[in-house]
């Protein structure tokens, strides 16, 4: 099996959108249910883990991250990350039960192209995930430990309890020296719950004068207001909700972006500018990729002047477009 195409990546995502569920981890479980077609035909279902990651990759950084890049290391000796290895396991666990065998996990990502054995030797792929616990339920709370590790600049590596350990040892030292600890977790709504209270229980060892910073989605605080989440609820001590932005606010923000790479704000003109505002329904980086979209579209067209058919164009690509616009 091939490598999964961004072409099928954009198709899972978009499948989102109009899934059922009230929240997005429901609709992310009723999308790991359906089966893809890539362009060749080929049938493909994914876990929901896998749809999450490449969803939260989509949020924080637009379309680009679905995209294969070149290596900027190309030609020099690589080393994957824990998370990519995580990932690729997450992809063929359901073809396991009972025992596992970590040479039978490294054989099935390599038949199914999720893993290169260029990049990923049988006995380093053996190391990573022993040292990672990888083949663990919980391997993303132990991943996020040890990224707690780096963030505190400790050495990360060695056993759970070891670098829960240095990480309590390095809080105190900092508070000791009169500062105050705030980490701050993005995405958390993506986030298992099993994951934020290890997290908690975790802290508890920490110095009483840190806060914990979630930024997520709403969805979040919906997790937390179920009974059996009430001890995570009634530690929040602040929240927020930040509503979207105005359509001035949004065009300000499109000018200043323009300023800062010596365009001239006539690059869009104002009835292109106007459809970028509303189409972006508030969110800046809804507007940062439809006018990446439309410059790219410009480009092809060998124009200096971004006009409605450009911007057109780019809203007609599926993932800008509502489930009950797609053809069926």
């Amino acid at each position: 099996m091939k490598r999964v195409s961004s072409y099928l990546k954009m198709r899972v995502l978009g499948a989102i959108e109009g899934a059922p569920g009230e929240t997005i981890i429901a609709r992310i479980h009723h999308v790991s249910e359906q089966v893809f077609l890539d362009e060749d035909g080929q049938r493909f279902r994914f876990t929901w883990r896998t749809i999450q990651t490449w969803y939260s990759r989509y949020k924080k950084d637009g379309t680009t991250t679905v995209l294969p890049k070149p290596r900027s290391d190309k030609g020099k000796t690589r080393k994957m990350a824990p998370e990519d290895v995580l990932e690729a396991i997450e992809q063929v666990r359901g073809r396991f039960h009972g025992p596992y065998n970590i040479t039978a996990f490294y054989r099935a990502c390599i038949e199914h192209g999720l893993l290169q054995r260029e990049r990923i030797a049988p006995n380093t792929f053996r190391r990573v995930v022993k040292a990672h616990e990888l083949l663990k339920p919980d391997a993303e709370v132990s991943l996020l430990t040890r990224a707690e590790g780096k963030a505190f600049q400790i050495d990360p590596e060695g056993h759970d309890v070891r670098c829960e350990r240095r990480l309590i040892a390095e809080a105190r030292r900092l508070n000791a020296a009169g500062k105050m600890l705030a980490p701050i977790i993005d995405d958390a709504h993506l986030m298992d719950v099993t994951a934020l209270r290890k997290i908690r229980l975790l802290f508890e060892d920490f110095p009483k004068n840190h806060c914990l910073v979630l930024v997520a989605q709403p969805e979040l605080l919906q997790n937390l207001t179920l009974t059996v989440n009430e001890d995570l609820k009634n530690r929040v001590t602040y929240s927020v909700l930040l509503k979207k932005l105005a359509p001035d606010s949004i065009a300000d923000f499109i000018r200043a972006e323009l300023d800062k790479s010596a365009l001239a704000h006539s690059t869009f003109s104002d009835d292109a500018l106007s459809l970028i505002v509303r189409s972006s329904e508030g969110g800046l980086r809804k507007a940062r990729n439809l006018c990446l979209g439309a410059l790219l579209e410009a480009v092809r067209d060998r124009t200096r002047t971004v006009e409605l058919k450009q911007v057109n164009r780019v809203l007609l690509q599926p993932h800008w477009r509502k489930e009950v616009d797609l053809p069926h």
